[in-house]
């Protein structure tokens, strides 16, 4: 009998050591599982900076959705309005009809660096 009961006991620590085994094993495989869902290269992180990123995208798109669409308008203005092109060269490039007369006035006197021309009959 004390052949078969250290026979036994060699089984159950056999059994108790597999048991260990596949337990050390398996926590193991969990860690990798949860590091990896985390911080792999397709994990939960990464996720996020794609979202953020993803977001950040779309708001430059919206932006640019805006633009194209003031830039239209403009281009239907150039093509269609002959006001409009009147108006932008004048704002813009400074343009003015044939025989026009410009007059530009200065908040507290003449600009910087340019003479006061009086025009009309001077005192006597």
């Amino acid at each position: 009998m004390p052949l078969q009961n250290k026979s036994f006991k060699s089984l159950a620590h056999r059994q108790k050591k597999k048991h260990q085994l596949i337990l050390t094993g398996m926590l193991f495989a969990i860690c990798s599982l949860v590091f990896s869902f985390f911080f792999g290269e397709m994990g939960f992180f990464h996720f996020l900076k794609m979202k953020k990123a993803l977001e950040q995208s779309q708001q430059e798109i919206d932006l640019l959705v805006v633009s194209n669409q003031q830039i239209l308008r403009e281009i239907e203005g150039f093509r269609t309005d002959p006001f409009y092109v009147e108006s932008i060269a004048r704002e813009r490039l400074g343009l003015v009809k044939r025989g026009e007369i410009v007059y530009e006035f200065y908040e507290g006197g003449p600009a910087p660096g340019e003479e006061t021309v009086l025009v009309g009959p001077v005192g006597k």
